[in-house]
């Protein structure tokens, strides 16, 4: 999560396991590829970023594409990856998209050119 999509600070050691329980029961076989196997999912109700509910990988990716964060986060990797590695903090600002609430799904409204 820190890496990728909300950066530090902006979840706890009990997201990650809670995201690992919601990531049970997936597999990649060589023959079939990407399969769920539903008698290996842990199906009791979990609490991630202060949501409670019976999660699964896609329930966890949407609370996380929801969280405030997660669109600053991506708008500073993507202005690292395309423009400089380390923009001043007034310029990625800029560049991030508002409300960040509202574009939080949509990746083009991520960032402004």
């Amino acid at each position: 999560m820190e890496l990728f999509t909300l950066g530090p600070g902006n979840y706890t050691e009990h997201d990650v396991q809670e995201s690992a329980r919601a990531h049970t029961g997936y597999a990649l076989e060589e023959k079939t590829g990407f399969v769920f196997r539903p008698r290996q999912h842990d199906d009791g109700q979990k609490t991630f970023l202060g949501e409670t509910g019976n999660f699964d990988a896609d329930a966890i990716v949407d609370i996380i594409l929801r969280h405030e964060a997660a669109p600053k986060h991506f708008a500073r990797k993507l202005f690292e990856a395309f423009a400089y590695p380390q923009p001043d903090p007034g310029r990625s600002s800029r560049s991030r998209a508002s409300p960040a609430r509202a574009a939080s799904t949509r990746s083009r409204s991520c960032v402004r050119c």
